[in-house]
């Protein structure tokens, strides 16, 4: 039979949660978290990490660049037609307005509003 054991290892401030499935032979009277955690985890590991200093960068006026980086254009890259349907180009700016319908006009007898299936002037006689 198996169980879900949620441990918390503590070391110093550091906390992590660590879910894991145990057998329930495997739990005897105590569990340390340190047996079931990858020591990747561990304090020891993160302050190792951390420990060379990241020093920030000097003021941009302070640099010493080599005269022939300085002398060295950059070209734009090789534009590519990109994949699938363009973009449409000719959407409408904000003053432009808004989208105005077409006016409904029959064209059996030109007056506007209604079309010729609905037409009350040739109603059909059926």
């Amino acid at each position: 039979m198996y169980i879900i054991v949620v441990v918390v290892v503590v070391n110093n401030d550091m906390r992590f949660l660590v879910v894991m499935q145990l057998l329930l032979s495997d739990i005897g009277t105590s569990i340390y978290g340190e047996d079931y955690c990858s020591t990747y985890y561990s304090n020891k590991n993160y302050q190792d990490t951390y420990a060379i200093p990241i020093e920030p960068l000097p003021c941009e006026s302070t640099w010493d660049i080599p005269s022939h980086v300085l002398e060295e254009v950059m070209l734009p890259s090789i534009a590519r037609k990109q994949p699938g349907r363009p973009p449409n180009n000719n959407r409408k700016k904000g003053n432009e307005g808004k989208y105005k319908r077409s006016k409904v006009t029959c064209s059996k007898c030109g007056t506007p509003r209604h079309n010729k299936n609905t037409c009350p002037k040739f109603t059909d006689q059926a």
